[in-house]
């Protein structure tokens, strides 16, 4: 009978209307499964989830200009665990709302703390990941509410991302849950976009602020001109629709280069910065601040710290 559950288990996470045969290997994954799950439980309470920040930046002159909140988990016997290690997990066991408002309350408090010492020189924008399961949740909306009371941040600087696969499900839905959050205030930003089929029609009609373009088509934008195409046309659609784009996983500079003259401005990647801690997010702006308040030629002082920034960012990342 537990072989049975679990085959039923591996079928129903591939979808309706599927089947599995038992393999000796299903008890070893679902095994690792519950492993997983019971010490997310308590890695919630022991502190064991860590948020980190990737700086977005104007690709011009490399100037952060936001932040995307990313967790990690230091397991105390199994070292950093990947974010595709877990995340799953904890929306199949329901722990994803509790993880999710960790990171969000987490991350709006950090990002009040930059704008006290910053001012408008720290990270403009904060993005926080929000899973489909998280978005489907009735209390979603009052609770992220909640917390923008809590910390006190302005609604404006907040941007949820979240996937196609969430607009695709239920386009009536989703346009509904995301008009309740426009309404606090908040950005939307579709994640990976290019790697689903969202159409003309379904875009115009759900309130998204921001188009991230995915890793996919960035990656060999510099020397495929297919790829360049999709990206072109991404772009495009973006502008036509009054949209923001940012470019992700930038890892070279002719990415940025070919990006650049495809009129994408915005970006993220280790070519910049890798995921950062909030400490090292800190030491980035104010070496950033130095660097304007001590420039003397405009033109000059644009290129010496576009050079300082990325030598900053890619040195963390080693």
């Amino acid at each position: 009978m537990r072989r049975a559950d679990v085959a039923m288990y591996r079928a129903k996470t591939k979808g309706k209307g599927g089947f599995e045969v038992f393999e000796p290997s299903m008890q070893e994954v679902a095994a690792r499964r519950l492993e997983v799950s019971t010490d997310l439980e308590r890695a919630l309470d022991r502190g064991e989830l860590v948020v980190m920040y990737q700086p977005f930046v104007d690709m011009t002159d490399s100037n952060p200009i936001g932040v995307e909140a990313l967790v990690r988990w230091n397991h105390p016997r199994w070292g950093r665990v990947h974010p595709g290690d877990f995340i799953g997990v904890a929306e199949e066991c329901g722990l994803i709302t509790a993880l999710g408002l960790k990171v969000l309350e987490e991350a709006c408090t950090q990002q009040q703390a930059w704008l006290a010492e910053f001012g408008n020189e720290g990270p403009f924008s904060l993005s926080v990941n929000v899973s489909t399961r998280q978005l489907r949740d009735h209390r979603f909306v009052s609770d992220v509410w909640s917390v923008l009371s809590r910390t006190g941040l302005d609604p404006a600087r907040l941007i949820l991302e979240i996937t196609e696969s969430f607009t695709l499900d239920n386009p009536e839905n989703a346009g509904s849950r995301l008009r309740e959050l426009k309404q606090l205030g908040v950005r939307i930003s579709i994640d990976d976009f290019g790697t689903g089929y969202s159409s003309l029609a379904m875009l115009q009609e759900l309130p998204i602020d921001i188009l991230k373009i995915d890793k996919a088509f960035v990656d060999h934008v510099a020397d495929d001109p297919r790829r360049a195409a999709f990206a072109r046309a991404i772009v495009r659609l973006g502008r036509t629709l009054g949209l923001e784009l940012v470019a992700e996983g930038v890892e070279t500079g002719a990415q940025r280069e070919r990006l650049l003259s495809l009129g994408c401005h915005m970006a993220q990647g280790f070519f910049f910065a890798p995921a950062l801690t909030a400490d090292e997010v800190g030491h980035m702006l104010r070496r950033a601040r130095m660097l304007r308040q001590t420039a003397g030629d405009r033109s000059v002082a644009a290129a010496e710290r576009e050079a300082e920034l990325l030598t900053l960012g890619q040195s963390l990342a080693m």
